[in-house]
């Protein structure tokens, strides 16, 4: 599993209720971007890290963090912000 650091560094969202085949565009445009070449020298030079993950893979890791018992999940909350 990805270290809960690999979700924070890497923001990219949209609102509820965005339209699937607009999600599908972004998530692949984004996909494309970090395959390229000239991205990945730059973000070498810059000491950035430009794995990509997708949105499947992110969706699947948080969907495992959440299934916890419901007072690990109240401790959770406590460190999670939300709507920033």
């Amino acid at each position: 599993m990805l270290e809960p650091s690999t979700y924070s560094e890497k923001k990219s969202s949209v609102t509820p209720g965005t339209p699937p085949d607009r999600v599908a565009i972004l998530r692949e445009a984004l996909a494309k971007a970090l395959r390229d070449p000239e991205l990945q020298v730059d973000g070498e030079k810059a000491q950035i890290d430009l794995r990509h993950i997708s949105g499947e893979e992110v969706s699947k890791h948080f969907s495992t963090m959440l299934q916890q018992s419901p007072e690990v999940l109240k401790e959770m909350v406590k460190y999670m912000k939300f709507g920033e």
